[in-house]
């Protein structure tokens, strides 16, 4: 198994980001034919924006989410045969079926919809407080009393 690391692509874009999905799934270029035959299959390998390692070949036609990176690079290695493995530092989403571990995506949808819940309660408690907060600053006028 060939494995690149493809630090490249992320100083050229400097870095991690909170880009949305579709700019996720943009991909590094393939190495040259010197580092890897046009031949051999080539799978990404990183994480999800929720910390799961994700496997994907090159062309979408496979992929699946993991707990280990250990698992995403078996994965790779038992679909590819003899395969070359590009790890990126940057995050990445799978955009197919997940033929990997179906217990680590059931997991990343649970985490989605807690993070997504948790943005959600967090504005509502920003708007209540900033409620409270006009209510008590107000001015009070009692009856009877003059200024």
């Amino acid at each position: 198994m060939i494995v690149v690391l493809a630090r490249h692509f992320d100083n050229a874009r400097g870095g991690r980001t909170s880009a949305p999905i579709a700019a996720l799934r943009e991909f590094p270029p393939r190495p040259s034919r010197r580092i890897i035959n046009e031949t051999i299959p080539l799978f990404y390998i990183g994480r999800s924006r929720n910390g799961f390692w994700v496997a994907r070949e090159e062309n979408s036609q496979i992929g699946g989410r993991f707990f280990l990176r250990r698992s995403a690079l078996r994965f790779a290695s038992r679909n590819g045969g003899p395969a070359g493995t590009m790890l990126l530092t940057r995050r990445f989403e799978l955009d197919g079926a997940n033929d990997g571990n179906p217990l680590a995506g059931a997991a990343d949808a649970v985490v989605g919809a807690a993070v997504r819940l948790a943005k959600k309660f967090a504005a509502l408690i920003v708007t209540a407080f900033a409620a409270a907060r006009r209510f008590l600053m107000r001015p009070v006028v009692v009856e009877g009393e003059q200024s």
